[in-house]
């Protein structure tokens, strides 16, 4: 490998690294913004919700930034991407960037966390009722369970109760890490719950932003709704201003 293709690598690593805990932290953010929401439109506070709606917005566009970062990074640190003669890796960094931005333009409304946001605040007050704009399969898609398998095959514990939660990459189920490892430790093996057909190892298995939130999103929805306390936290710092 040549010198400069190994520093540009050692770059993308190193700023991969410094990045690699933003997408969860965000996700979470934007999660304590749409509880929050939907306390503030049970009772009708159209101005603060449309504010958080603004600011959800802004945060899922700076998620699909990091995404399309990431991925350009990615690539850089496997080989496919190397600077030109005379390019800076930040160059390259950034025309790859857009180009896979153009490759799959989106506005924030495609964005997942931005379409999650406001489905939540329409289910406050609609909710079983299509959104302006909504379809049918929409709605489908959006009762279904949060997780994948409500109990760790192998533990058996609930899977909001798990000390250290991953899940399959592939198939998303969702198992208590300890005893993930040392059952699929020996090399590939089919997933333990029942049903599931796919490969799985200790390589494959993660603990990533959408697992993260998802699980908080369950042991929300099994205490019984919405935080109040955040609407309350909200208005006494809109209050204090």
């Amino acid at each position: 490998m040549a010198p400069a293709s190994a520093n540009v690598r050692r770059a993308a690593i190193g700023a991969r690294k410094k990045i690699e805990n933003f997408p969860t932290e965000l996700d979470l953010t934007m999660q304590f913004v749409k509880w929050t929401a939907e306390s503030l439109e049970a009772v009708h506070d159209e101005e603060k919700v449309a504010a958080l709606r603004e600011a959800s917005r802004e945060m899922a566009g700076l998620q699909e930034s990091l995404r399309l970062h990431v991925a350009a990074l990615s690539e850089v640190e496997i080989g496919r991407l190397a600077p030109n003669e005379g390019q800076t890796f930040a160059e390259v960094l950034h025309s790859r960037t857009m180009e896979l931005a153009a490759q799959d333009p989106r506005t924030p409304e495609d964005y997942e966390g931005f379409k999650a946001f406001n489905k939540a605040v329409w289910d406050v007050n609609h909710k079983g009722e299509l959104m302006p704009g909504e379809e049918e399969e929409d709605i489908v898609m959006t009762s279904k369970d949060l997780v994948a398998n409500a109990h760790c095959p192998l533990s058996m514990k609930a899977v909001e109760e798990l000390d250290e939660p991953v899940c399959a990459r592939d198939c998303r189920h969702i198992y208590e890490a300890m005893n993930a490892r040392d059952y699929f430790g020996q090399g590939l093996r089919s997933c333990a719950v029942a049903g599931c057909n796919k490969q799985v190892n200790v390589s494959v298995l993660v603990s990533d932003s959408r697992l993260v939130r998802d699980l908080q999103e369950l042991k929300r929805n099994k205490r019984g709704g919405r935080h109040t306390q955040h609407a309350e936290d909200y208005t006494a710092l809109d209050d204090e201003d």
